[in-house]
């Protein structure tokens, strides 16, 4: 999943012409929900469920997050699967089924 997650960096610095600070923000949410993703034992991007980024969103709530950070967070999630239903490495976007808290 790591290598999805540079090819999705890679797209966002260079056709997307993003700034570092939303660089270094997208890399650290998405690094989290990974780090998240892999606790829980899910280790194929094809195998998460709307389930598991609302597990990942609870989980960061509950650990004191704000609703903004949160948010921000599933932007970000969001954002990296609409890429990766796009470039063909999903069939569809799963994180567009969850809600923004």
């Amino acid at each position: 999943m790591i290598l999805l997650l540079e090819k999705y960096l890679k797209y966002l610095e260079y056709e997307k012409i993003c700034s570092p600070h939303t660089l270094r923000n997208y890399f650290s949410d998405l690094k989290q929900f990974l780090g998240y993703l892999k606790k829980i034992d899910v280790e194929n991007i094809e195998n998460v469920t709307h389930r598991h980024i609302r597990g990942f969103m609870g989980t960061r709530q509950r650990q004191g997050n704000e609703n903004s950070s949160v948010g921000r967070k599933l932007g970000a999630i969001r954002s990296f699967f609409n890429f990766l239903t796009r470039k063909g490495f999903l069939e569809q976007n799963v994180a567009r089924l969850v809600h923004t808290p």
